[in-house]
């Protein structure tokens, strides 16, 4: 798992600057849209960042191991909800509005559930 998660976070923090560069380079985005993509692209390298974390943490071998993955789950989840929503907005005319609270309460679970396996912890 360390090393899938190491690998997942990798890729998202890189299609993360890839989405950056084409919103701010394409000029096919209206004001609203590129408040979109910006919020989502910023989302989900915080979070990409996060699963690489992760996969360390579960490389360390760490007691709570169950949690760390749990985490990653949960931002792999958050990123798919909360940054798809926002970026599947930003290039349709559908409102997925209601799906992004979604993401967000799946991105604090991983952050709870990663400061619970802490390294160090008995």
């Amino acid at each position: 798992m360390a090393r899938l998660f190491f690998f997942l976070g990798s890729l998202l923090a890189g299609l993360s600057v890839l989405m950056g560069a084409w919103a701010a380079h394409s000029g096919t985005f209206n004001e609203m849209q590129m408040v979109w993509m910006e919020k989502g692209v910023r989302y989900q390298m915080f979070h990409s960042l996060a699963i690489l974390c992760t996969g360390l943490l579960i490389a360390s071998h760490t007691r709570l191991q169950i949690l760390a993955v749990a985490a990653g789950i949960f931002f792999l989840g958050g990123i798919v909800l909360f940054s798809g929503s926002l970026y599947w907005m930003s290039l349709s005319s559908v409102d997925l509005g209601l799906i992004t609270p979604a993401g967000g309460i799946l991105f604090l679970v991983g952050w709870v559930c990663l400061a619970l396996s802490a390294p160090g912890r008995k």
